[in-house]
């Protein structure tokens, strides 16, 4: 792992203007969005709408926490990299919410940190002849990078200005449960992130580039089938969920597919009364491009008030 931050750090210092860091790449913030191999545009019915969709907030009904752990890649050597996040939605009023998440990788030599704030507003007063829910959110990231700098780095040009950047990222979404009554148990996302394309560089500009996602869940019985398209500098990533929900819905099984990794998972909801409940989900990762690993695990626990 060690060699391979000190690659990346090498590619950085030659091809900084060409993102070649890939950085703030979605990581798949919560257990149930990685078992779901990151199918959740049309879904976001929790806090982790914060970091997907914070349209679909505008329809969530009470309030929801989070807080998220992740070990990536177990078992390579001389290395450590995780995940943390915590996520907070609050209903303000009928049809408009508000959520605040921040996120953070990190590794021996490297960080990433999000803060997120939302708002989301249901749109369906003004389009009253559409049959189904439609609604809008807006987000604002703040992105900050750091390099732990040694003896041997420090005198990289790259870093001649400082080892530590930081920028805001707009983001724009919207979800809709287009036909309620012809078409049961479907709804649909977009989300666009990055419009501004910040500047995320060291010493040069490198710029974040817009991604887009768009997706499909379908609701049937206890299945629920998500299917998500991103697309990122030309890059196009299809995602792919499956949730099976048993037991009085106490119990959800999750599994998902991405091209570069497979996931599953479960989660389990324990209510304690009418108005609270508690969550843990946990989701395992398989990579099928790194060899010498074990996987990435995720836990996630969360309430509901």
């Amino acid at each position: 792992m060690r060699k391979f931050l000190t690659l990346a750090i090498a590619a950085l210092s030659s091809t900084i203007t060409t993102n070649a860091f890939a950085a703030f790449q979605d990581p798949y913030w919560s257990a149930r969005v990685a078992a779901l191999s990151g199918a959740f545009t049309a879904v976001s019915d929790d806090s982790s709408a914060v970091f997907y969709n914070s349209a679909a907030g505008a329809h969530v009904k009470e309030r929801t926490a989070s807080f998220s752990y992740a070990r990536l890649y177990a078992g390579l050597d001389e290395g450590n990299i995780s995940l943390n996040q915590l996520a907070y939605l609050h209903p303000v009023m009928e049809g408009f919410a508000l959520g605040v998440g921040w996120g953070g990788f990190n590794s021996e030599t490297y960080q990433e940190t999000t803060v997120a704030l939302s708002a989301a507003q249901d749109l369906k007063p003004l389009f009253t002849r559409y049959n189904g829910e439609i609604s809008m959110g807006l987000s604002v990231r703040y992105l900050t990078r750091k390099f732990d700098l040694d003896a041997r780095t420090g005198p990289d040009p790259v870093f001649s200005i400082g080892s530590r950047t930081n920028d805001a990222a707009v983001d724009l979404h919207f979800y809709s449960v287009p036909e309620p009554n012809r078409l049961p148990g479907l709804s649909v996302g977009l989300s666009v992130k990055a419009l501004n394309q910040p500047n995320i560089g060291f010493r040069d500009r490198e710029i974040l580039p817009t991604e887009i996602s768009g997706g499909l869940a379908l609701k049937r019985g206890r299945f629920l089938f998500p299917i998500d398209v991103s697309v990122r500098r030309g890059e196009v990533t299809p995602h792919l969920g499956l949730e099976a929900s048993v037991w009085n819905n106490m119990i959800s099984l999750r599994g998902g597919y991405d091209r570069s990794q497979f996931s599953t998972g479960f989660g389990y909801q324990h209510s304690l009364s009418p108005s609270l409940s508690f969550v843990v989900d946990y989701a395992f990762l398989w990579p099928l491009e790194i060899k010498e690993t074990s996987g990435s695990h995720r836990a996630t626990l969360g309430v509901k008030f």
